[in-house]
């Protein structure tokens, strides 16, 4: 179980249309190589992600398919692996309209295969959480145009 909690001066409706921007996640998130929307059924989408792993001097490439449900007027996302490289992956995403921002909460249950457990240790998930949680922060951060919504 990882989780994270984080403050940005990004508003409500800009942080949730960068992360709802499944297409474009590899752009700032370091070990996202693809990631594209098989199927848009408005609220729910089924995404395709590949990650790409280092262990010594070796990429590996994990490869999952995830059904995505987003409830825009909660500011929630519920992720869900329905076939993947790993054993099992749920995620919640919830967002909070702050005054001058918005805050992210992220709680996610990233089960790896039995094999994929002897090559990362649960630090180095957490690791990678964090660069990705810290790479997300930035993106936020760095976006000067604010979206005027009414959420």
């Amino acid at each position: 179980v990882v989780q994270a909690n984080f403050k940005t001066f990004t508003d409500i409706c800009t942080t949730w249309n960068v992360i709802t921007d499944y297409e474009n996640l590899h752009s700032f998130l370091p070990k996202i190589v693809k990631s594209e929307v098989l199927n848009d059924l408005g609220n729910q989408k089924v995404v395709s992600q590949v990650f790409k792993e280092d262990f010594l001097f070796l990429d590996f490439y994990l490869e999952s398919e995830f059904i995505i449900n987003e409830y825009p007027k909660k500011r929630k996302i519920v992720v869900k692996q329905i076939s993947g490289d790993l054993q099992n992956y749920k995620a919640s995403w919830d967002l909070v309209k702050k005054e001058n921002g918005s805050i992210v909460k992220i709680f996610a249950k990233i089960t790896p295969t039995k094999f994929q457990s002897l090559l990362f240790s649960n630090r180095k998930v957490f690791e990678q959480f964090g660069i990705m949680i810290d790479s997300l922060k930035k993106k936020l951060n760095k976006i000067e145009i604010q979206d005027d919504c009414k959420y």
